[in-house]
């Protein structure tokens, strides 16, 4: 099998795939994403509690992950940068070069894979790396993830959504446990309400039987029509069904660079922002100015995440 040698951190859909993309979401007002933009800004200033001084980069993927509805975008908004100001855990601290998300990084590989699938998604592997459960900080782990999900809001280009692949062969039992807590269903709930990406399906391959408890619990996490979306894979060639190999690393059967390169790359991405993570730490919801004549859903974003902060 031929390795593909790949140079960028995230590459667009192909031609084909984004005329794919456009069509699954809402071909109608593709053409419009800068206007949306625009009215998104502009709605923005309208609101006291939201911050200034925030990277206007990030504001196609609101429009694109939404399906182009200005309304579900300002709830996502409000969502994100709410949570920026009450959950902490995952968004103070973002030095990717600081003990904590290196003890993370080296516990779990989170690969956003070059290449996107044949309809534009792109495909994110999760991988459980061979270490001592107590290397598995949930709290750490967690903010590494976010991490990489704020550099993919800057970078990625429009996609038709994620595909999560979770490989699950070092998962012991103490690991799992560590993870069936709050901070598991607080990661889930910011994932689903306060990011732009559009979640299809969610793979789990190389799991021992007993893990199975700890995928259930993660379901019951989701929202409903996301628990369908789960497939465990006995095999690659199952897997393959799903994800093509072409987009896959070669450890997976793919064609795509191996693990250890894509994780090298990826590590440097990470690197390369600690400066922007340390920029961006204050850019948050300040509710202390939300006026109560404000457009904004922030007193019910207030109410979701009232209890989100650390016990």
């Amino acid at each position: 099998m031929v390795i593909m040698k790949e140079s960028r951190l995230l590459y667009p859909p192909t031609a084909e795939q984004a005329r794919l993309v456009r069509r699954e979401l809402n071909n109608t007002y593709a053409s419009k994403q800068a206007e949306y933009v625009d009215q998104l800004k502009e709605w923005m200033q309208t609101q006291p509690h939201l911050p200034r001084n925030y990277d206007d980069r990030v504001l196609p993927r609101f429009v694109c992950g939404t399906k182009y509805n200005l309304h579900r975008a300002q709830k996502k908004i409000d969502n994100y940068f709410t949570a920026r100001a009450k959950v902490p855990e995952f968004f103070a601290q973002r030095d990717p070069t600081s003990p904590d998300i290196q003890q993370a990084w080296r516990a779990m590989t989170v690969l956003p894979l070059p290449r996107t699938r044949g309809d534009g998604a792109r495909v994110c592997l999760h991988i459980l790396n061979d270490v001592d459960a107590c290397e598995h900080v949930p709290q750490h782990l967690y903010r590494m993830i976010f991490m990489v999900s704020d550099i993919r809001m800057v970078e990625e280009p429009e996609i038709s959504g994620d595909v999560f692949v979770f490989d699950a062969a070092n998962a012991g039992v103490s690991m799992v446990l560590k993870h069936a807590g709050s901070l598991l269903k607080k990661a889930l709930t910011l994932a689903q309400t306060a990011y732009p990406q559009r979640l299809k399906e969610i793979h789990i391959i190389n799991a021992h039987p007993f893990v199975n408890r700890g995928i259930n619990l993660f379901r019951s996490f989701m929202k409903e029509k996301m628990r369908n979306r789960f497939v465990v894979h006995s095999s690659l060639e199952s897997l393959h069904q799903y994800v093509p190999a072409d987009v896959l690393p070669a450890e997976y059967g793919g064609s795509c660079r191996t693990v250890a390169a894509l994780r090298d790359q990826w590590g440097k991405a990470l690197e390369s922002y600690a400066l922007y993570f340390q920029q961006q730490e204050g850019v948050k919801a300040s509710h202390s100015n939300n006026k109560s004549s404000s457009k904004s859903s922030s007193k019910s974003v207030q109410t979701a995440f009232r209890n989100l902060s650390i016990d």
